[in-house]
Order: C-alpha cells, then structure tokens, then sequence
C-alpha cells in the first residue's frame, strides 16, 4: 500500500513490533535486539516501509548502546508521554468530557 498509509502509521508499525518482539509475552519469550532488528529488515519491503527500516535500525541500535534495557524503557516512555501526539489526544479527550458534561446539564 506504501504511501496510502500515513506515515506515523508506518512507524508506529516498526515501534509496535519492536516492542512486541523485544518484551515476554504470556506466549513466547523476548527476543534479543539484535534478532528483534534482524527479523525487522528481513520484513522490510513487505511488512515494513524499507525506508522506515532504514531509518527506524540506526536509531534504536544508537539508543540500545547508549542505554541498559532498563533505562532504554524508562526513556521511551518518558518520551512518549510527552510526545505532542499524546498531549493533543489528552486534550481533545478532555474537551469532549467537558462537552458530554455540558449536554448533561
């Protein structure tokens, strides 16, 4: 489908399945990172934008080396948290909690 799904959609992809692979499951074992990368650009082309691949592997190789797994985590959620994304979605969400108050009344 290539371009017809939106970009962050295509990220978000890589992210989900990275995490997914490098985490236990009540079903399988974590993976290590570098078999979690490995099967990742094996995808590329097919389940995953090459070009994402290209980006996403460098990127997170960068971070493993710079943090234990522990402080990898703990950084990618503190970064998530405060992403724009996350923030814009809380707001809008409070906005329509305010809004359902006010056709309450």
């Amino acid at each position: 489908m290539g371009d017809a799904i939106p970009e962050v959609a295509r990220i978000v992809a890589l992210a989900d399945v990275y995490d997914s692979l490098t985490h236990v499951r009540p079903d399988k074992n974590a993976w290590t990172h570098k078999a979690s990368i490995a099967e990742i650009q094996r995808l590329s082309g097919t389940h995953f934008d090459p070009k994402m691949v290209e980006l996403f592997a460098p990127m997170v190789n960068r971070l493993r080396r710079t943090f234990t797994k522990d402080q990898f985590d703990a950084h990618l959620s503190t970064v998530g948290y405060a992403s724009r994304a996350l923030i814009a979605r809380d707001r809008v969400q409070g906005l329509l909690v305010e809004a359902q108050a006010l056709l309450d009344v």
